[in-house]
């Protein structure tokens, strides 16, 4: 049984773990553009109800219990790598991820709503890492959303109106 609790490797394995994640980090994670996507694909190999994580890849490379410490070590990595972002940074990060999207509008209200960027977190973190990473997303979903209603000369989709942002489909305002 894998446990996730497991500590790396011990001695003689250590090696072996090293190379798989350096090898993991070139040849999956950077095809994965920016932090936040790598965070949801990290979160996404990890069993949501025993906190394990699964790389076939890895585990037919070495074993289950080391493709599961090497997936735990790099979601750490990511994970510190990405709290180091200023505020700005994230809100690109979250927009270069929500227009990746087929419906970025969409995908930002359910966010907002659902927050399922929660399980980005990789487990044993202390808790105001998370709080941290939780107000960044946060901060950067309501500075999108403001953008997305604030009105812009030549932004598809909107249009002035009396001074007023309207949407395209909204119906004339009646005459004075």
């Amino acid at each position: 049984m894998i446990s996730p609790d497991a500590s790396p490797a011990g001695a003689g394995g250590s090696d072996i773990a090293h190379r798989l994640k350096d090898d993991f980090r070139q040849r999956s994670l950077q095809q994965v553009d920016g932090y936040l996507a790598k965070l949801i694909y990290l979160a996404s190999c990890r069993d949501y109800t025993s906190g394990v994580y699964r790389h076939d890849g890895l585990a037919f490379r070495a074993s289950e219990q080391l493709a599961h410490e090497v997936m735990a070590a790099s979601h750490r990595e990511v994970f510190g790598e990405a709290l180091r972002l200023p505020l700005a940074a994230w809100v690109q990060e979250l927009k270069h991820y929500l227009q990746s999207t087929s419906i970025p509008t969409d995908c930002l209200r359910i966010w907002q709503e659902v927050r399922p960027y929660q399980v980005a977190i990789p487990l044993g973190m202390p808790p105001l890492c998370g709080d941290l990473f939780l107000s960044n997303l946060q901060a950067a979903l309501q500075i999108l959303q403001e953008e997305m209603l604030r009105p812009s000369p030549g932004r598809p989709g909107f249009e002035e109106r009396s001074g007023q942002p309207q949407p395209l489909h909204a119906p004339p305002l009646p005459p004075r």
